[in-house]
């Protein structure tokens, strides 16, 4: 059974994700001009989506002493504790994409990175998009909780 506490956790999870995925785009930024613009808007992305969590962590640690849910309401938490599961998989996924873009060599350091970053463009494009679902969706569902 799903509980409001394993809720609470994946969102703490989800949310030391998104803290690690920001300092890389922030690394990232500084570090190659060219792409700011791309860069600060999957910033932007990933701290409303950090919002919309620590909005949920504060609402759903009222919930932690209640008794388990069932019907509407209990697949409601399984399907919110699922997606929890996939987003943290998603922004590990791209922490990982960006730890790789993001490194530092010696030789050309900015050069590099921008020709890193031109071959990963498309997978930050969909990984901006799942940010942006994952959002919408902890959003839609904080909003539903409340009601």
């Amino acid at each position: 059974m799903c509980e409001p506490l394993s809720i609470t956790t994946g969102v703490v999870t989800l949310l030391g994700v998104c803290l690690n995925v920001g300092v890389e785009l922030k690394k990232f930024r500084n570090a190659a001009g060219e792409v700011r613009t791309t860069v600060t808007a999957m910033l932007t992305d990933v701290k409303m989506l950090r919002s919309v969590l620590e909005t949920m962590e504060d609402t759903f640690e009222e919930f932690d002493t209640a008794p388990p849910l069932t019907g509407h309401i209990g697949t409601h938490w399984r399907n919110l504790n699922l997606s929890l599961g996939d987003a943290s998989d998603s922004l590990t996924k791209l922490e990982k994409l960006l730890v790789d873009v993001n490194r530092d060599v010696k030789v050309l350091d900015a050069a590099r990175k921008q020709i890193r970053l031109k071959a990963a463009t498309e997978q930050i494009a969909i990984y901006r998009q799942q940010v942006q679902a994952y959002r919408d969706a902890m959003q839609f569902s904080l909003q539903t909780i409340t009601l």
